[in-house]
């Protein structure tokens, strides 16, 4: 699961322990929640470009679960910044 996010993004956490993903989608960056439905539907459809299948809900919860860790005890700790437009 980790190759899906491969170059297509980076990991992170804020203070407050919530992991993040900054993706590269359409050219520009986007930071979603790990646990946030948008990240959990772009997973599911860079699962499905790469391997041509559906992606199980307890894979899902899994891949979520591992990113997770991963955010928060191998990746930065940064602060996050909403942005209206």
């Amino acid at each position: 699961m980790l190759s899906l996010l491969g170059a297509s993004g980076s990991l992170f956490h804020t203070a407050a322990g919530v992991a993040y993903g900054d993706l590269i989608i359409d050219g520009q960056r986007e930071t979603w929640a790990i646990r946030s439905r948008q990240f959990r539907n772009w997973l599911r459809k860079r699962y499905f470009e790469e391997i041509g299948d559906a992606l199980s809900s307890a894979a899902l919860t899994a891949a979520l679960d591992l990113l997770e860790a991963k955010a928060q005890f191998d990746a930065p700790e940064r602060q996050i910044r909403v942005r209206t437009h």
